[in-house]
């Protein structure tokens, strides 16, 4: 089943859901500050991780590639409202495990 990532910013407030549901933010460290994007910074590294760990179900993969997803995707989002799907998201990772390889 494809999963369909989002997320909104209404007013000063962030918003991210999982198929229409919450994405939950209580599985990392660093889960005391809240999900963010669109610029580098513990809110993204959490948001990257939230959806790693969701989309693979494998922290130590979600922890391997969270600053880099966190830098390449997470940070680039648009800053009121985004989306990605967990097919993109595995073909992201799949680009970074073979560059890993060479």
């Amino acid at each position: 089943m494809i999963k369909a990532y989002s997320g909104i910013r209404k007013n000063k407030d962030t918003y991210v859901y999982v198929n229409g549901t919450p994405l939950s933010s209580d599985h990392h460290e660093a889960h005391k500050c809240n999900f963010e994007w669109s610029y580098q910074g513990h809110g993204p590294r959490h948001l990257a991780y939230a959806i790693l760990l969701d989309c693979f179900n494998d922290k130590l993969l979600a922890q391997t590639y969270m600053t880099k997803f966190s830098m390449d995707v997470v940070g680039r989002f648009n800053q009121d409202k985004w989306s990605i799907d967990s097919n993109q998201v595995k073909e992201i990772i799949t680009a970074y495990q073979s560059e890993t390889k060479h």
